[in-house]
């Protein structure tokens, strides 16, 4: 572009140097070309200034995203951690309840109580360990479907991380592929 300012310019002066007699009606015309040229130059800039701010937004919007991103896997790590802390916790407890019934039946073969007593002593037990054994799965169940709850609700904010990411890589070639544009026209 700098090379055709030059040249125009180049002409212009050659032209007066060597004839004189050019006429006012061509030299107007020169110089309003050369205007014309000077100001699709500065337009020309313009926008690869206004390119390049959009492509250094873009990437600072995608970088914002990885960052997030990062986050919410940390996060998931986390608490996926604490529940399976959880969970071993409670398979802990149901081995004692084993133990402890193991413990109520032994209790039962070398008691020497009437069978009444025996009876009534073993049905308090067994109502006790019936009572723990289903707050244990109760609590396992519903910290499963929690785990599946969050596994969802992350899978789904990866993937729409993922499609935020995917459009930006997108715009992102878009202004690269239209700044290489400009910058051929202004070579």
């Amino acid at each position: 572009m700098r090379k055709t300012v030059l040249y125009a310019g180049g002409f212009i002066i050659i032209s007066t140097l060597l004839s004189s007699c050019v006429s006012k009606k061509k030299y107007e015309d020169l110089a309003r070309a050369k205007r014309e040229v000077d100001r699709n130059l500065l337009d020309i800039k313009r926008e690869k200034s206004q390119l390049e701010q959009d492509l250094k937004l873009a990437k600072d919007d995608f970088n914002t995203i990885r960052y997030k991103l990062t986050e919410n896997n940390a996060a998931k790590d986390k608490t996926i951690d604490q529940l399976y802390n959880k969970l071993r916790s409670l398979e802990s407890k149901q081995v004692e309840l084993k133990s402890e019934l193991t413990d109520v039946a032994e209790q039962i073969k070398t008691t020497t109580q009437t069978s009444g007593e025996q009876i009534a002593m073993l049905e308090n037990s067994l109502q006790r360990v019936t009572a723990d054994r289903d707050n244990i799965r109760k609590q396992l169940t519903e910290i499963q479907t929690k785990l599946e709850f969050e596994n969802r609700q992350l899978k789904a904010e990866l993937e729409t991380a993922s499609s935020k990411a995917s459009t930006k890589e997108s715009e992102i070639a878009k202004l690269k592929a239209s700044q290489d544009e400009l910058n051929k026209k202004l070579n």
